[in-house]
């Protein structure tokens, strides 16, 4: 059992997480799972934000990471979409036994509902590649934590 009682916040296990949650837990994982506790906690700052926001988001958690090009390991393509289903599954399963990256996942989705190491960012991209959108006069870096870069868009 993941058990994640912090102070100030909701004790939040692996049991009970809903499926909005193994969404958000299987994206941390695939987009940050080599990262530290803090770099996922800035990816699923993302995600929370983009939803406050509904920035590319219809509002809703499954709504902000199934939206087209958003989260690439949500991307249309076969590949993407197989490993993701699998991911949601071991996690549905409740493996006795999470690996630590699922561990941390958790943690990161729990404390990002009252963390800004990203200052309120919706987008991120790794350090290797260079997206056209960050060209864009609108788009402010924020910070780099760990291996991903975040920026905001100034509207």
């Amino acid at each position: 059992m993941v058990d994640l009682d912090y102070i100030n916040g909701p004790v939040i296990t692996i049991e009970t997480l809903i499926l909005p949650d193994l969404f958000a837990v299987s994206t941390i994982i695939a987009e940050a799972g080599n990262q530290p506790l803090n770099g996922m906690i800035a990816v699923a700052e993302v995600i929370r934000e983009r939803a406050r926001r509904r920035y590319n988001s219809d509002g809703s958690i499954i709504g902000t990471l199934l939206h087209p090009y958003q989260f690439s390991c949500w991307n249309h393509d076969l590949n993407s979409r197989r490993l993701m289903i699998r991911s949601i599954n071991s996690l549905a399963l409740l493996n006795p036994i999470p690996q630590p990256n699922v561990k941390l996942a958790v943690e990161a989705w729990a404390k990002s509902k009252t963390t800004n190491l990203t200052n309120k960012a919706v987008l991120y991209h790794t350090q290797w590649i260079s997206p056209n959108w960050t060209k864009n006069l609108k788009v402010i870096k924020t910070v780099q934590i760990g291996d991903h870069l975040f920026y905001n868009e100034v509207i």
